[in-house]
């Protein structure tokens, strides 16, 4: 399994604190922390397995997804995403669950960004975009769980649905590029992932 990259400013806590409770997906950790004054209080932290979000290009068309799942009271657009399994690497988990998701298999991966989405829950979301369709293969989904519909959209009509808050999970680097550089930025990443690739 390759290491997963740590976003900055994210401390991992469960590592070296006592598990207290496990549920379907989130578990938490808790531990004796020294305080200001000396004295030690109980601190916590949740956890659950890190996921993975793919911004894939069919040409110069965006992936996107149209799904419902059993818990949602209404259907959402989104772009292919899923949790990694415990021991998955991320590279492998982002190309399974775009293949299952949308049937879609990608030559080129680039990994954009490593963002923890709510702070003191150890959850990271790693942010892929996915170049050179190779074949569109059948849908895997668990159709138990969730229904789903592909379509495509432009790279102005996708850069626009982002600014429309459209997209039920939110693209940080794209938004951050739209945020501080305008649409020509955002476009560029799409285009040329290479060049914007994360590091740490």
């Amino acid at each position: 399994m390759s290491r997963r990259p740590i976003p900055k400013r994210m401390k991992i806590h469960s590592d070296t604190a006592e598990k207290v409770f496990g549920g379907v997906r989130f578990s938490v950790y808790q531990w004796q922390q020294q305080v200001f004054d000396g004295s030690y209080r109980t601190y916590e932290t949740a956890k659950r397995n890190d996921t993975v979000v793919i911004v894939a290009l069919d040409g110069k068309d965006v992936v996107v997804i149209k799904e419902i799942q059993p818990h949602w009271d209404t259907e959402i657009q989104t772009v292919p995403c899923g949790v990694i399994a415990e021991s998955e690497d991320i590279y492998n988990a982002a190309k399974r669950e775009l293949r299952e998701e949308t049937g879609y298999v990608c030559k080129d991966w680039f990994l954009m960004d490593a963002h923890t989405q709510v702070p003191g829950v150890e959850w990271v979301w790693y942010f892929f975009i996915a170049k050179n369709v190779e074949c569109i293969l059948e849908k895997k989904l668990d159709s138990v769980e969730e229904k789903n519909s592909v379509f495509r959209k432009s790279i102005p009509e996708f850069i626009q649905m982002i600014r429309n808050d459209e997209l039920h999970y939110p693209l940080p680097f794209l938004e951050k590029a739209l945020l501080k550089y305008g649409d020509e930025k955002a476009i560029d990443i799409l285009e040329h992932p290479e060049k914007y690739v994360y590091t740490e």
